[in-house]
């Protein structure tokens, strides 16, 4: 069969299961079905459809979000953060958008999955350093501190409960919902900041209110994670070791 027409049936098979494969947003908690639904459906199926018809590998699309992670890390720093928001929710459809494609092309691999869960470290690194940068003289640098924590802490501890044969996954707060609400919260602000504008004295801006709201989530909720996920290890392994 030629490969167009493989390329076809790929497409197809898709479109109709596509309500079903949310990917890394299948199991978010803290993400709405009907906004999953929106994302998978009316919004990722035809980009992930034109990235198969350009033939772009699911490392490069990879190697794009991370870019793009650097983009918006500067941007915050520089305090743009209605581009940088954008940006991190740009480099977040990346990261989606790789795994659907490795599935949909039969291309995952074991170094194809390394690759990713490493640049995914990188990504999300670099964000907050921009972050941390941003709130350098302010309080919030405590919260932005809490969700590197938080943020390093979970997919380390699943790392290791894996390696130890035990289920480490799951959790209210994954990678997924720290995009959307670190990104969305960072438009907001500066969309609020631009509304705002003419009536404010000159030099004057409004803090960040929404990012901040965000941040506070994501700092939370992200080492609650981490300790659930923590305490359930350490639990069953002694248990194990009670037994012997």
């Amino acid at each position: 069969m030629p490969a167009e027409s493989k390329l076809n049936i790929s497409t197809e098979s898709s479109s109709a299961n596509s309500e079903v494969d949310a990917g890394k947003l299948a199991g978010s908690r803290f993400i709405s079905a009907g906004l999953k639904e929106f994302w998978v459906q009316d919004l990722m199926n035809p980009i992930e459809n034109f990235c198969i018809r350009a033939k772009f590998t699911p490392n490069q699309i990879t190697i794009a979000g991370l870019i793009l992670s650097f983009v918006a890390s500067f941007l915050f720093a520089t305090h743009h953060l209605i581009l940088g928001g954008w940006m991190i929710i740009l480099s977040g459809c990346c990261d989606f958008l790789d795994g659907r494609i490795a599935r949909r092309l039969q291309l995952k691999t074991q170094s194809g999955a390394f690759f990713d869960s490493v640049m995914d470290r990188y990504m999300d690194t670099a964000v907050l350093c921009g972050l941390a940068y941003l709130f350098r003289d302010s309080w919030v640098l405590l919260l932005v501190f809490l969700a590197i924590i938080g943020t390093v802490a979970t997919p380390y501890i699943r790392a290791k409960s894996e390696s130890l044969g035990l289920d480490g996954a799951g959790g209210e707060m994954q990678r997924p919902e720290r995009i959307v609400y670190i990104g969305i919260g960072a438009m907001l602000s500066g969309y609020l900041g631009c509304l705002m504008y003419p009536f404010l004295s000159p030099g004057e801006e409004i803090p960040p209110y929404f990012l901040i709201i965000g941040l506070s989530v994501v700092a939370f909720m992200s080492n609650k994670v981490a300790l659930d996920r923590f305490f359930k290890t350490f639990n069953a392994l002694k248990a194990t070791d009670n037994r012997k």
